[in-house]
């Protein structure tokens, strides 16, 4: 679908791709362990590459800082209504999301995962 480059292939017929290539399978996974399909992952892609890299983090960045912000505003309620299921299961929801985030972060900034 023209997101990585063909490899060559060694002489058993394994492919050998550069580790940039190797990088951008692994965000590939990810996005579709979140229920990506191919042709979304294929526009993200797109996009990315013609925009900068640098923005987009710090837009991320800050997008998380006021997320941070709005959910230390709602700590006292949560407290409140922390046995109400309704709010577990968006607290594990929000939690689960978060995850994914920061995996998917980790990754394209080729770091380990824990």
């Amino acid at each position: 679908m023209g997101i990585i480059n063909e490899a060559a292939r060694s002489p058993g017929k394994h492919r050998l791709y550069s580790e940039e290539a190797l990088k951008t399978i692994r965000i590939i996974k990810e996005l579709q362990k979140q229920h990506y399909s191919l042709h979304e992952i294929c526009e993200i892609f797109k996009e990315n590459k013609n925009s900068d890299l640098f923005e987009k983090t710090a837009n991320i960045r800050q997008y998380l800082d006021s997320l941070q912000k709005e959910v230390a505003g709602l700590y006292p309620a949560i407290r409140l209504c922390g046995s109400d299921e309704k709010v577990k299961l968006v607290s594990a929801d929000i939690i689960n999301k978060s995850v994914l985030v920061l995996q998917a972060l980790m990754i394209m900034f080729n770091k380990p995962l824990d």
